[in-house]
């Protein structure tokens, strides 16, 4: 149960790690000219759904044992996360603005649960 515990927090984290790095660097582009705004409002969905996908695996191959549900319960707590830091930092926040990011960080959450369970060796 720790380990499980430990995993999950660590692939969280990756998640949070990972799409901030992506924002950043979508935001360097932004500034100097060389994505268009349609590129730049999508870029928290994208960040949303790569940086899951990347905890997940990072969860996948450090606990492996129900991967799936795990990698949708790190698409969902990387959500909620980031809910209740919106709601703490600012007052116009509600649990239904993100749902797009919701979408994107389940659904790459449960895509590195559903690619990693063919990377497991199977027991005799």
């Amino acid at each position: 149960m720790v380990q499980l515990v430990s995993s999950l927090i660590a692939g969280v984290l990756l998640a949070f790690g990972v799409s901030v790095v992506v924002l950043f660097i979508t935001a360097h582009l932004a500034a100097g000219g060389k994505l268009g705004t349609g590129a730049v409002d999508n870029a928290e969905v994208v960040a949303s759904g790569l940086g899951c996908f990347c905890g997940s695996c990072y969860l996948a191959l450090s606990y492996r044992k129900r991967i799936l549900p795990l990698g949708l319960a790190t698409g969902v707590l990387y959500y909620l996360t980031w809910t209740l830091i919106g709601v703490l930092g600012y007052t116009d926040v509600s649990l239904l603005d993100g749902t797009h990011s919701l979408i994107a960080a389940v659904a790459g959450g449960g895509a590195a649960g559903f690619l990693c369970a063919g990377v497991l060796p199977k027991r005799k």
